[in-house]
């Protein structure tokens, strides 16, 4: 039988990587949900995910998330109190922040490692054509890029 799991929403996040109101786990045979949903929205969340499960699917619920989740998960977290809700909406914040930073790092370093040889190729064909017709190549400073990578590597 399949159990459901009440977490905050910032224990959501942990734990999914994403503010979602439900998540399957079809491995574990577990739903994720966030606590103090509506009785009607709690409900739509279940149905949703037991969806996922029944399939064998992992993942989240976000279909109606646009739609009603901003006076939902304000009104989660201010029930709690609006200094809580300062700290978790930081939280969340701060998270998303993080992720969108590592993966606009991680775009960018597959960029270059997917065009590298090509790269190498254009730049070894232009220093040989430059030096057919006797103009001198600029050399290319690659330190200067190097702040894109972590810890300068």
């Amino acid at each position: 039988m399949t159990q459901v799991r009440r977490v905050s929403l910032p224990e959501m996040l942990a734990e999914t990587g994403m503010p979602a109101l439900g998540y399957s786990r079809p491995q574990d045979d577990e739903i994720l949900l966030v606590e103090g949903l509506p009785k009607g929205v709690e409900r739509e969340v279940l149905g949703h995910e037991a969806a996922h499960i029944s399939k064998g699917q992992e993942g989240p619920f976000l279909g109606s998330v646009l739609k009603f989740a901003a006076p939902i998960v304000g009104g989660i977290i201010g029930s709690r109190g609006s200094k809580s809700a300062a700290k978790t909406s930081a939280n969340a914040q701060r998270e998303a922040a993080a992720l969108a930073s590592r993966d606009a790092r991680l775009s960018l370093l597959t960029n270059i490692l997917m065009n590298t040889p090509a790269i190498n190729t254009g730049n070894a064909a232009r220093s040989q054509l430059a030096g057919m017709l006797g103009v001198q190549s600029p050399a290319v400073d690659y330190a200067k890029y190097s702040k894109f990578f972590e810890g300068g590597q």
